[in-house]
């Protein structure tokens, strides 16, 4: 393949990643609606621990899933803050 029909493929990837977190963004938007409070510890916990399985699972490092799943919390109470 050559660089340019990676890069497409790479791009092709990068819109559904996004599509998928704005996607879930969403739904979490509606729990606020189910719960007593934003902040829920046991359940940051309990993905944190999900986020380590599915990045070993897929050869990902545990630090970047971290990461990622830290950005996608913190995005999560700010929409539910702001609903």
């Amino acid at each position: 393949m050559k660089l340019q029909e990676l890069r497409d493929i790479i791009d092709q990837i990068d819109a559904a990643i996004v599509k998928l977190i704005a996607e879930r963004l969403d739904v979490s938007v509606l729990t606020k609606n189910c719960k007593d409070s934003i902040e829920d510890a046991d359940r940051e916990q309990e993905l944190q621990k999900l986020w380590a399985d599915y990045a070993d699972h897929c050869g990902l490092s545990e630090q970047c899933a971290q990461e990622i799943l830290g950005t996608i919390i913190a995005e999560s109470k700010r929409l539910q803050s702001s609903s």
